[in-house]
């Protein structure tokens, strides 16, 4: 699918309108080979605070309708999600954007067309093999009234997300904004939170009131 067809199927006239949890899910959901090109253009004008809050709504939306017997499918998402939000909070500059994209693109793929789950129907004893979009699709539709089904997501898990690292000077200033002035710059790894950004900061010295002095009275 080329990129003037994408526009036709997410309803926009440019990639300025990509902005809507419709246009983020449409564009990951479609069982069809997609264009890299044209993936990459639909998503070139989308800002960094457009993209953060689309992708936290979207996982939200799939984690909220996966079986809840299989915790790795679960442990494997929640990996994807924040490797993609770290990875979103750079589009803004021009050498983050193509990074994202890629692990966007490469996640569309395997979540549309390539990862597969068995599924069975607890009725009917029939089994099959679907996308993980359709695996999850049919989860809620279980929840609604339908059919019960096994999940099996084992043969789907090979799935790696791009491991992402931040300083510590842009974890810290996208966790206070202006009141931090600098300070490290090693990279830190982001630690398992919804909130990449303050995970990295909690627990550290706090900086309106850091707890140092000269005292050192307490060693004698």
């Amino acid at each position: 699918m080329d990129y003037e067809r994408l526009l036709q199927l997410l309803d926009i006239e440019s990639p300025e309108e990509f902005e809507y949890f419709d246009h983020l899910a449409d564009l990951m959901e479609l069982e069809e080979d997609v264009d890299y090109d044209g993936f990459y253009q639909v998503l070139s004008q989308v800002t960094s605070e457009t993209m953060l809050d689309l992708l936290k709504n979207y996982f939200t939306d799939i984690t909220e309708h996966m079986p809840d017997s299989t915790v790795e499918i679960h442990t494997l998402m929640d990996e994807i999600k924040k490797s993609l939000i770290g990875l979103a909070r750079q589009i803004d500059e021009e050498e983050g954007r193509r990074p994202f994209i890629d692990e966007l693109y490469r996640f569309r793929n395997w979540y549309a067309l390539e990862g597969e789950v068995l599924v069975k129907n607890m009725d009917t004893g029939e089994r099959s093999r679907v996308s993980v979009s359709e695996a999850i699709a049919t989860s809620r539709m279980e929840a609604l009234g339908g059919d019960s089904y096994d999940y099996d997501f084992e043969d789907c898990l090979n799935y790696e997300p791009e491991e992402y690292s931040m300083t510590i000077n842009e974890a810290m200033s996208a966790a206070y904004g202006d009141e931090y002035d600098g300070g490290g710059a090693d990279a830190l790894e982001l630690a398992d939170s919804d909130d990449p950004d303050q995970s990295l900061v909690d627990g550290l010295v706090d900086l309106d009131n850091p707890m140092m002095d000269d005292d050192t009275s307490y060693l004698n």
